[in-house]
């Protein structure tokens, strides 16, 4: 069991007035997570780069990354903290799968099943996004789905092969 966020972006951010690349930004998460001395880290995967989602959109690559977290926050709290990080980084909502300075995701917490109308735990599309998987993988080969009971490499193994042949670890 484990705490896991994933984190991604494919545009520069701008953090306390300052342009930053996707890489810097992405690096400079910790030091925001942490600031508040409400979350740890605990393990991080390494960045995993693939084409924007869904392909042929013509945006720029995605880096992506899962690390694992300790909290006392209840999910809907730390997705609350989350959401106002994203902010931080200049993180205007607008429609899914837009490109972004940053995205924060819960995809699971402590095996916990939640349906709420802002969250849905475990994260309901990470068994078919390749760019969640492969850096879960790297940092917890041993987790299950909390729901399906499906191992994370079974899930791996049934991504489609385009899917899994284009998240490279950067």
């Amino acid at each position: 069991m484990g705490i896991y966020i994933a984190l991604g972006a494919n545009m520069p951010s701008q953090i306390d007035g300052k342009s930053r690349g996707v890489l810097d930004s992405l690096n400079y998460v910790e030091t925001h997570l942490c600031a508040a001395g409400t979350v740890s880290i605990v393990r991080k995967s390494k960045y995993w780069k693939n084409p924007s989602w869904p392909y042929g959109q013509g945006h720029p690559d995605f880096l992506n990354a899962v690390w694992e977290i300790e909290t006392e926050l209840e999910p809907l709290a730390l997705l609350v903290f989350l959401k106002t990080i994203e902010a931080a980084f200049g993180r205007v909502p607008t429609q899914r799968n837009a490109p972004r300075p940053l995205d924060l995701d819960i995809i699971d917490y402590n095996s916990r099943e939640l349906e709420t109308k802002d969250l849905s735990l475990p994260h309901p599309r990470m068994t078919h996004r390749a760019f969640v998987l492969f850096p879960l993988a790297e940092i917890a080969p041993n987790w299950t789905h909390p729901k399906s009971g499906q191992k994370i490499w079974e899930a791996i193994a049934r991504l489609p092969l385009n899917d899994a042949l284009s998240c490279n670890p950067s």
